[in-house]
């Protein structure tokens, strides 16, 4: 697990599944000389259900072994189980381990987060540990069971700042370390921890590639409902801002006072430079149309 992320979105397509009525899409990305496969749910928080590796000889699929972290798990931890106990478990069953070498491998664990802070969790249950530190335990746990992806699915909902800032330093400590995916839809978080990305909105992939080449290039074509849904702005508030806002022809590009939040900013600045000269603004201005309907100016493909 020493292969630094490098994702490259190859192809994505909708699965017709007769038999279900959730849509699936599958997704091959590459990890250094690795492909991967991943069947994606997406209408459950992005979940996926599967990985495989790509053996290109073969042309067949392995299933690999990968970590789901996500707090509808309580993040790979059970609840009546005190962590020592969950983690000597897993080094036994997993690896075969003798007893006295699942021992040495726990307190190597230990040893890894910091002795007197590690085995101080050794008789804690779940409930007794802060989020943020659990994340960390499991994050530890997939990479002392070896695990070939680790999975982490909004692990940062509902955490403060501070303890927002502190997983980024831990997670950033592993880079080139470990293979490790994170799901989220907070902007400033994902584009201070990762490198690349892919990004979903409404059931669809409508972006892939450098993180920074997405979000922080402000005439990068990427579409407003995903910036829109990343930024989590409320419909009520987005329309008081937007209510003075005009549109220059002439010099194509949007006049706003300098009052507006920086992340209406950010929703003007990417479509600024490709707004058809007959798209009239004020005609959906005060509509009955929803927000989303609003935000869809007509751009030239």
């Amino acid at each position: 697990m020493k292969n630094d992320f490098i994702f490259t979105i190859k192809n994505y397509k909708h699965l017709d599944l007769k038999d279900q009525t959730k849509e699936i899409k599958y997704l091959d990305f590459a990890i250094k000389k690795n492909s991967y496969l991943g069947l994606l749910q997406v209408d459950n928080d992005g979940f996926f259900a599967n990985f495989f590796r790509i053996i290109n000889k073969e042309e067949s699929f392995k299933k690999i072994n990968y970590s789901y972290i996500t707090e509808s798990n309580n993040f790979t931890f059970k609840k009546n189980f005190t962590i020592g106990k969950q983690v000597y478990l897993n080094l036994l069953l997993n690896f075969k381990f003798s007893k006295d070498l699942a021992y040495k491998n726990l307190v190597d664990f230990y040893t890894m987060i910091n002795w007197n802070i590690g085995t101080s969790y050794h008789y804690k249950h779940v409930k007794e540990i802060k989020k943020n530190e659990l994340i960390k335990l499991a994050i530890l746990k997939a990479s002392i069971l070896e695990k070939e992806l680790i999975i982490l699915e909004n692990i940062d909902k509902n955490l403060n700042a501070n303890e927002i800032l502190d997983l980024k330093l831990f997670i950033n400590s592993f880079h080139n370390k470990l293979t490790i995916l994170i799901i989220s839809s907070n902007i400033a978080w994902l584009s201070s921890i990762v490198d690349e990305c892919i990004v979903i909105f409404d059931n669809r992939i409508v972006e892939g590639g450098d993180i920074k080449e997405i979000i922080e290039d402000p005439y990068h074509p990427i579409t407003w409902e995903v910036v829109l849904k990343s930024q989590d702005l409320i419909y009520d508030k987005f329309f008081s801002y937007f209510k003075d806002l005009k549109y220059d022809f002439n010099k194509k590009l949007f006049d706003f006072n300098k009052n507006y939040i920086l992340n209406i900013e950010l929703l003007l600045k990417p479509i600024r430079k490709e707004i058809k000269e007959n798209h009239f603004v004020y005609s959906w201005l005060y509509s009955d149309l929803n927000l989303t309907q609003f935000i869809k100016p007509k751009i030239n493909q």
